[in-house]
């Protein structure tokens, strides 16, 4: 996956993830009623990429992650939106994650910066409300995850134009 990431350029990448932060900005609520067949689909795409890559190169390939995908991305699809719920909590414990994988690195380095925790912070109190009533705070979320996609890309544009 990450080669055909890369192999889209920089430009193209900013693009495609701002228009996507716009859609989730501007229209969770539409996207809510589909974000199974997203997340379904997503899945069966890496799936896809994956078992691409697993004939390309057997030696290195992901099947575990392929099977893994695969099942999961068939699972939500033939789910539909009973899947919110499970979605939900699984994000919340990927932030969750993410957030502990950042405490242990301030940590381990010694060096704490203010910014990175008060975003660790910040997203512990999102997750633990998205664990609480992921189907109600599901919209919520988007939105939030919208707004970082943007950041994200006008962090980067910013970066690529100043370089």
């Amino acid at each position: 996956m990450k080669y055909f990431i890369n192999a889209m350029g920089k430009v193209w990448q900013l693009v495609i993830f701002a228009v996507f932060g716009l859609a989730l900005v501007f229209f969770p609520t539409h996207l809510v009623k589909v974000v199974y067949q997203i997340k379904g689909g997503v899945m069966l795409l890496f799936a896809a990429l994956n078992l691409y890559a697993c004939f390309k190169n057997p030696d290195h390939a992901p099947f575990g992650k392929t099977l893994i995908y695969l099942a999961s991305g068939v699972a939500v699809m033939l789910q539909k939106s009973d899947t919110l719920i499970p979605l939900g909590i699984v994000w919340a414990m990927l932030i969750l994650m993410e957030c502990a994988e950042e405490i242990d690195e301030a940590l381990h380095s010694r060096e704490i910066h203010p910014i990175p925790l008060i975003w660790v912070a910040i997203s512990v109190v999102l997750a633990v409300m998205l664990l609480s009533d992921p189907a109600e705070h599901f919209v919520f979320h988007m939105r939030i995850l919208g707004l970082e996609i943007l950041a994200y890309c006008g962090l980067n544009w910013w970066k690529s134009r100043n370089a």
